[in-house]
């Protein structure tokens, strides 16, 4: 007869075996469940892992040097992992600040979470046409804005964005061109065109113009040319679907494009020269009934970085026709 020292013994020795036995089978179940997960799961899992610690967030001013000069943009960054960055161009005669009031942006944006930075132009105007040393002193600055923001907080550069209204609108036209390895889609609002350069994107870039009818700052007849030269750059179809958003509010779609591109247009009709739907109640625009910061960020939601792609040479040097 067996002690109860023994006896313990024993009956440790015995379940040994069983709990080794359960452990590798709780491993093998583990390793199948891993292996029945679709890789594109698991690598989403990965991108929504936190942010490294001492990402900066909230609301700051971002400086750069730019030829020794030094610019600012003032930023709306919230907290989360992988936030899309929108990049917000104020008109003439603007600045950043005034572009966040004006626009309506940062509300919109932030519950959203997605962040929006306000540049200043140096000057007065942004730079749509290349002359002189500094000719391209304002793309430089828009990409060590973007450098800096993606190095030290936690922007998706997948996720990259511009929009901007006026002679705004015109530079977020010239970043499509310029800046199609870092920025995903552009959205100009009242945007000038006439006098942009040639535009050589390396790869597909969406595009949503909005435009009042009755402009008498930037004629509407500079949208057609502007919208047939991204739709042959994109690979778009030819035909455009259309449809009404709102009263006096007309959307028109081109799909069909590379990478998944899309080029649309809202025709504000007998809309002035404005930002619809600003919040400043004194200013045009204010009235409309369409709301250009919402549409704007519903365009750019999901939108990714396309592919580097080698762009048709013949469609590639086209330009909007001088009007």
């Amino acid at each position: 007869m067996l002690s109860r020292g023994a006896g313990r013994l024993g009956a440790g020795a015995t379940l040994a075996p069983v709990r080794i036995a359960l452990a590798a089978v709780v491993v093998v179940a583990v390793v199948a469940v891993i292996a029945l997960v679709p890789a594109t799961d698991r690598a989403a899992t990965t991108e929504s892992s936190p942010c490294a610690a001492g990402k900066r967030t909230g609301r700051f001013v971002a400086t750069v040097q730019i030829e020794g000069v030094r610019r600012t943009a003032l930023v709306d960054m919230p907290t989360g992992t992988r936030v899309p960055l929108v990049i917000a161009l104020h008109g003439a005669g603007g600045n950043g600040r005034f572009m966040e009031r004006y626009s309506g942006l940062t509300a919109a944006a932030h519950p959203r979470g997605v962040a929006v930075a306000y540049p200043d132009a140096e000057g007065k105007f942004w730079q749509l046409a290349p002359s002189g040393e500094q000719a391209h002193d304002d793309i430089a600055f828009i990409r060590a804005l973007v450098d800096q923001l993606e190095a030290t907080t936690c922007v998706d550069p997948q996720r990259v964005y511009a929009t901007g209204v006026s002679n705004g609108g015109g530079l977020t036209a010239r970043l499509g061109c310029e800046l199609s390895d870092r920025i995903a889609a552009i959205a100009p609002v009242a945007g000038t065109y006439a006098k942009l350069p040639p535009c050589h994107p390396d790869r597909p870039v969406s595009v949503l113009e909005i435009h009042g009818t009755a402009d008498a700052a930037v004629p509407y007849s500079q949208v057609a040319p502007f919208l047939a030269q991204w739709s042959a750059l994109d690979g778009c179809r030819a035909r455009a679907a259309r449809r009404r958003l709102a009263l006096r509010t007309l959307l028109a779609v081109r799909n069909g494009c590379r990478d998944g591109a899309s080029v649309q247009h809202v025709e504000l009709m007998d809309a002035p020269h404005a930002w619809p739907g600003t919040p400043i109640v004194r200013l045009p625009g204010h009235s409309s009934r369409f709301s250009a910061a919402g549409y704007v960020l519903r365009f750019f939601a999901g939108r990714r970085l396309a592919a580097s792609a080698t762009m048709p040479a013949a469609t590639a040097s086209q330009s909007p026709q001088r009007r």
